[in-house]
C-alpha cells in the first residue's frame, strides 16, 4: 500500500504549532550544506518522536557550479 506524506518546506517561526499540524518537514537548509550534529540533534529533540524529516540533497550533489542557482 502506498502512503502519501504531507509536510511543508521548512519550519514557520513557531515550530511547535507546525508539529501539531504535520508529521513531516522538508529541511531546505540542507541544500546549502550538511547540518551540524548539534543542529540536527536540536531539530530531533524539539520534534515529537513520530515526526519525520526529509532533507534536501546538498547542492554540491544536485547542481553544477556554473548553475545560476548555485549559492556559493
Amino acid at each position: 500500500m502506498n502512503r502519501v506524506k504531507v509536510g511543508g518546506c521548512g519550519f514557520p517561526k513557531v515550530s511547535k504549532d507546525y508539529f501539531q499540524q504535520f508529521k513531516l518537514v522538508e529541511i531546505q537548509q540542507t541544500l546549502y550544506g550538511p547540518p551540524s550534529i548539534d543542529r540536527a540533534a536540536k531539530w530531533r529533540g524539539e520534534a515529537p518522536q513520530d515526526f519525520e524529516f526529509s532533507l534536501k540533497a546538498w547542492q554540491l550533489i544536485t547542481q553544477l557550479l556554473s548553475s545560476p542557482t548555485y549559492r556559493r
